[in-house]
């Protein structure tokens, strides 16, 4: 088995955070995206393809440096945006008879990926099983109907959906040349679908109309990395699962559990936490800061901070206030 990680796109609703990196670099909760996904296929597959595009030489140094040791890397240029079934598509080559993961670049998995594997060899006579979980915008989504166990239908991003069971960003496929056959079709008869763009969930949709059986299994960790409220949930989400983590020494200052330091950081008289994550080698002096992913090499100083995302090298610092107040004060500083 391979795995495809499609991660070619330009990342634009993490703004301004993609505007130096793709989407896949960004840092969340220690690590950045791609490095999750990769550390969590360390032992259960070997060969790795990768689609790159926007910004690819940063992603493709990345993964070069953290990973070649561990995986067998080809990387895969989608030079057109057309959609992640075009981004599959040209993968054909890479992929050849092999079964294979589909990861999508920015979707973490609390499950282990030898449970998922596991799921799908029981299943043999099936041309593949789908990763679904239950979601409160189905909308928003590729959504799965079922019957008898098996899929019966997928529609992608449905106006009215009629179910509320989507698809979570990870697939395991057995039949890849058919699948491969039906992307060819869509992709030379220009058979686009919703956004004008070539869907994996309509080619999967086809090979159901031909008679192949898709099963399900059920997601329960979900890490949907898309937008930054979602970035700075995932990151609160996987720190209660892994803990605290501090590398580097800190002078004066308080730690709240859970937080991650990276190394070579200097810290002092702050308060740091909970729910913070900081990269390598940043300077954190007077500041205050909850629920919020701090980038390296930054300099931050005189700071309150909440919910907040701050990319690598950013110097910034704020005004202290000094406060004399009587009984029965009011004062709002935000």
């Amino acid at each position: 088995m391979k795995v495809i990680i499609p991660a070619a796109g330009m990342g634009k609703r993490l703004r301004p955070q993609t505007h130096t990196k793709p989407k896949p670099m960004v840092n969340v909760a220690g690590k950045t995206i791609i490095g999750h996904i990769m550390e969590a296929l360390k032992g259960h597959i070997k060969d790795v393809i990768l689609i790159v595009g926007y910004q690819k030489e940063k992603l493709i140094e990345s993964v070069t440096e953290n990973f070649s040791d561990d995986f067998n890397i080809t990387f895969v240029e989608q030079e057109e945006k057309m959609g992640l079934g075009h981004a599959i598509y040209i993968a054909k080559e890479a992929v050849g008879d092999s079964e294979v993961l589909i990861n999508l670049g920015d979707e973490i998995f609390g499950m282990d990926y030898g449970e998922m594997i596991d799921i799908y060899r029981k299943s043999p006579d099936l041309a593949g099983v789908l990763g679904v979980k239950q979601v409160d915008r189905p909308q928003n989504y590729g959504i799965v109907e079922k019957m008898n166990g098996n899929i019966s239908k997928l529609v992608e991003k449905p106006t009215h959906p009629t179910s509320d069971t989507a698809l979570a960003g990870v697939y395991l496929i057995r039949n890849t040349p058919l699948l491969f056959d039906v992307l060819e079709d869509m992709v030379e008869n220009g058979r686009t679908g919703k956004g004008g763009e070539y869907q994996l969930t309509d080619a999967l949709q086809e090979m159901i109309e031909e008679g192949e059986r898709f099963a399900t299994f059920e997601i329960k960790e979900w890490y949907d990395c898309g937008r930054p409220e979602m970035l700075l949930n995932v990151n609160r989400t996987i720190l209660e699962r892994i803990g605290t983590e501090v590398r580097s020494e800190y002078e004066n200052s308080v730690i709240i559990e859970p937080t991650i330091i990276g190394e070579g950081c200097r810290i002092r008289n702050s308060i740091i936490g909970p729910y913070v994550s900081v990269d390598k080698n940043t300077v954190l002096e007077d500041v205050h800061i909850s629920d919020s992913i701090v980038g390296a090499h930054c300099r931050l100083k005189g700071l309150f901070l909440k919910k907040s995302i701050i990319d690598d090298e950013v110097t910034a610092r704020g005004k202290p206030y000094t406060i004399n107040a009587g009984q029965n004060s009011d004062i709002n500083l935000g």
